[in-house]
């Protein structure tokens, strides 16, 4: 590891003003306290700020991510030792709000109907080596059949299937391994909600 790193960065945010902007805030794990933060979109910086805890920011008129315009800000974290950067983290990330009322699906405040298929993580003869031009070519073709979902089962897939997801505009859902397993077994239980945990972990942004 470097002397000093990033181990961890959360982004959370929510929207506000009837989804037209946004607050989010950064938290960031490092071996230092100081670190600067940097919000972009299509390389134009739309925030920045320099910061040792967290802040709660404002944006106007964001651009929402959906199916339909599956926008992505790209977040950068820099961890700053007498104003010197020694550690950097860069992610794409989207503003949505997804949440279920009664009985159906709301993305961004809107209905919306959802339309997908089960996945594997497995292609022919490479078994579950998969490499992402295979994910985005399988992904293409499962958004090309108007479908705006897909339930990865029945484990963690790769980082690179949800980065892929999200910059073509596919919803996903997420599976700590189990299936026929029998949940009263202590040791099969725990051990799922162990990896679950850890997918949320990884995945969480």
């Amino acid at each position: 590891k470097k002397a000093f790193h990033i181990s961890d960065v959360f982004f959370a945010h929510s929207l506000i003003n009837n989804y037209k902007d946004a607050e989010y805030s950064v938290m960031v794990s490092s071996s230092l306290d100081k670190y600067r933060v940097t919000l972009s979109l299509d390389e134009e910086i739309i925030d920045t700020y320099t910061a040792n805890e967290v802040n709660i920011r404002t944006i106007k008129n964001i651009k929402l991510w959906s199916p339909e315009s599956p926008v992505l800000y790209t977040l950068e974290v820099e961890l700053l030792e007498n104003e010197n950067v020694v550690d950097t983290y860069k992610t794409r990330v989207g503003f949505r709000e997804f949440k279920c009322n009664k009985n159906h699906f709301m993305l961004n405040g809107q209905d919306i109907f959802i339309k997908g298929v089960c996945k594997h993580e497995m292609i022919g003869e490479s078994g579950h080596t998969v490499l992402p031009e295979q994910i985005e070519e399988d992904l293409k073709m499962i958004k090309s059949t108007g479908c705006n979902f897909v339930r990865l089962v029945h484990y963690p897939h790769c980082k690179a299937t949800l980065e892929i997801a999200d910059r073509l505009g596919l919803m996903v859902s997420e599976e700590p391994g189990l299936w026929w397993s029998d949940t009263s077994d202590e040791e099969v239980a725990n051990g799922s909600l162990e990896v679950l945990k850890r997918t949320i972990l990884r995945d969480k942004n």
